[in-house]
């Protein structure tokens, strides 16, 4: 689509990615104005380092207008440390300028730090106490392809696709139709039971989840499971040891 015909996706996308790279959820133009700010004083001091951040903005949303490149989550998680660069940048302009009022000064950097680690202390705190597993989803996939039969169906969450769709062709599971979740169900759980409801009255359902959303007391996997339990027999469970990637066989033709 062309660059200017949906103008509220720049707005969007950044604010989601500001949730999920920086775990920033307030205040999202707060965050844009210190990353402009950060910008306009590197540029004042460095204008290649600048125009080279410059550049790299503009090809990344060219690519994404163009449908080429998405700019969501883990495809852009080289932009922390250019994001985290100009933040720096900002908060020593901020902390520069007002370095006559020295209490003044350290209180306003001490809030925005606040500002900025607030969202990420909490995870941080949950991801040591409790470590997430790898994303290895190579050993599903080869046990996908050793019980594949035909006519089976398949529900992939959404999380999962990218890894299935770039690892199918190397395990003959290119022509393997399915059906998959997207990021908006996350916020109306019921959009997922809509997405199951073809499925239903079909004896080989393979689920296969990875990188599983979990926020509040909602959890993808907890979930897909539970509707799936009342709604038919769990036959077949695949989950390689070290891995939080989850492969099941349902039959749903009850």
């Amino acid at each position: 689509m062309p660059p200017w015909s949906n103008l509220s996706w720049y707005w969007n996308n950044f604010q989601s990615n500001a949730e999920t790279l920086l775990s920033i959820t307030a205040a999202p133009l707060f965050l844009m104005c210190l990353l402009l700010t950060g910008l306009i004083v590197l540029y004042e001091q460095k204008r290649l380092a600048a125009a080279i951040l410059i550049w790299i903005a503009f090809f990344i949303l060219l690519a994404s207008s163009l449908g080429l490149y998405p700019t969501l989550e883990r495809m852009v998680l080289f932009l922390i440390p250019l994001g985290i660069l100009l933040i720096g940048v900002s908060l020593n302009f901020i902390g520069q300028y007002l370095r006559r009022y020295q209490l003044f000064s350290g209180a306003v950097l001490l809030a925005l730090g606040i500002y900025l680690f607030w969202g990420a202390f909490p995870r941080t705190v949950e991801q040591f106490i409790s470590p997430k597993y790898l994303e290895h989803i190579r050993p599903a996939m080869d046990y996908l392809q050793g019980t594949w039969q035909d006519g089976d169906s398949m529900y992939i969450s959404n999380g999962g696709v990218p890894a299935f769709e770039y690892y199918a062709p190397m395990y003959g599971l290119e022509n393997a139709t399915f059906i998959s979740g997207e990021r908006d169900d996350y916020s109306k759980p019921e959009s997922i039971i809509n997405r199951l409801e073809p499925l239903k009255g079909q004896q080989r359902v393979w689920v296969l989840m990875s990188h599983v959303y979990e926020k509040g007391n909602f959890n993808e996997h907890d979930f897909l499971v539970e509707f799936l339990k009342e709604n038919g027999v769990k036959k077949r469970v695949f989950i390689e040891t070290g891995t939080s990637v989850y492969l099941y066989l349902f039959d749903l033709s009850q």
